[in-house]
């Protein structure tokens, strides 16, 4: 079977491959603005640079910020792809494909619908990429690519890179000083992506001495930790915080709606920095958060939850999903919901007979909203 596309030869007598991995241009709500398309870079392509080794050529285009030209030839096509991003996605790997060129898609919605993905690309990654992307790698040279590729075996978080942020341009971006600390969650909400049979169970997280080398490396005091659940492991967030103490930061983070439950851990934030907590309400309707397993949250406890985190001196950004059954609510508990837009979830994503996690035309029928309060 013939190798795909071109490869020259290094002075170390390895074949070069030019890999070209995208991010494809989100779906525009009704409330948003240009800024949501400039605002951070696709961090986990940025990773994944780093995960190629250096015989190889790495580019990174974000449709958000630049064009992207279909007319080059790549030997291979990497494309991370998010249920808002799916429709372009599929349109991407199918104009590089009737070229010929091989194309392989990662991320949150192949893992979730990893059968609905399928077909649209030469192979998935399915999960996390570090332990299969050599793999990847060494079969594409081979002429010898699978169908998909996964992992049984959680990595540990130590075996991740730091991402390659020399791939971008970082001046496009309203804000590049983003990092994560660890990956998945305690809580088993069945619209998230963290509850998906393809992804390890629980938390990890990175060493704190890891952490803080990724700070250093950004070169700035202002950070945003993009983590699903900041304290998914109180006991390692308070190590965390004792270690930024020194650092004198502002940072933003997001949390599980149980943070009211750990006021040292709110003390330590506001100590260290923290200037924002994001957190998904989801709803008002104590039936509905049961039925999307959202049992870390009371509906009761919110409003003292917000005016908990305010007198510590930080915001809340606040999620709220719509689509339930039943939407119940009192005037008081309504002035946090106040300015409402839509985004895209997942369906119920711990259904074992797989007809929840294969589903891509549920996925797009629960939507979310979300509003900041100040």
């Amino acid at each position: 079977m013939p190798k795909y596309g071109r490869t020259s030869q290094t002075t170390e007598g390895m074949a070069e491959v030019w890999i070209k991995l995208i991010s494809p241009k989100v779906t525009m709500r009704p409330m948003d603005s240009a800024f949501k398309m400039q605002m951070s870079p696709p961090l986990a392509l940025l990773v994944l640079g780093a995960l190629t080794p250096h015989q190889h050529k790495v580019t990174v285009c974000d449709e958000n910020i630049e064009r992207l030209d279909l007319r080059d030839n790549p030997d291979l096509v990497g494309i991370t792809v998010k249920a808002d991003t799916a429709s372009r996605s599929w349109d991407i790997a199918r104009a590089y494909r009737a070229k010929g060129i091989p194309v392989v898609i990662g991320g949150i919605h192949p893992t979730a619908c990893p059968e609905e993905s399928a077909s649209h690309a030469d192979a998935i990654v399915i999960g996390e990429a570090e332990p299969v992307w050599a793999d990847v790698l060494a079969d594409v040279q081979a002429g010898e690519l699978k169908p998909s590729y996964g992992s049984s075996t959680p990595i540990t978080l130590d075996q991740t890179p730091m991402p390659r942020w020399e791939l971008i341009d970082k001046k496009r971006y309203l804000f590049t000083n983003t990092l994560t600390i660890g990956r998945g969650c305690p809580w088993h909400c069945s619209f998230c992506y963290n509850s998906s049979p393809n992804l390890p169970k629980g938390y990890r997280a990175k060493p704190v001495e890891n952490v803080l080398a990724e700070i250093a490396s950004l070169k700035s005091r202002h950070v945003m930790l993009i983590d699903d659940n900041f304290i998914a492991d109180p006991a390692y967030a308070r190590q965390l915080l004792q270690a930024f103490r020194p650092l004198r930061l502002t940072w933003h983070t997001a949390v599980s709606a149980d943070i009211g439950q750990h006021d040292d851990i709110l003390d330590l934030m506001t100590e260290t920095g923290c200037r924002s907590l994001f957190i998904g309400f989801e709803s008002l309707n104590p039936a509905s958060l049961r039925a999307t397993n959202k049992l870390q949250n009371r509906r009761e406890k919110y409003e003292d939850l917000v005016r908990k985190i305010h007198g510590h001196g930080m915001m809340v950004n606040a999620r709220k999903y719509g689509g339930f059954v039943a939407f119940l609510a009192s005037p008081g508990l309504m002035r946090f919901f106040g300015a409402l837009g839509t985004s895209l979830s997942y369906p119920d994503l711990r259904d074992d007979t797989g007809a929840g996690h294969n589903s891509a035309r549920a996925s797009r029928k629960r939507v979310a909203s979300s509003c900041s309060m100040v």
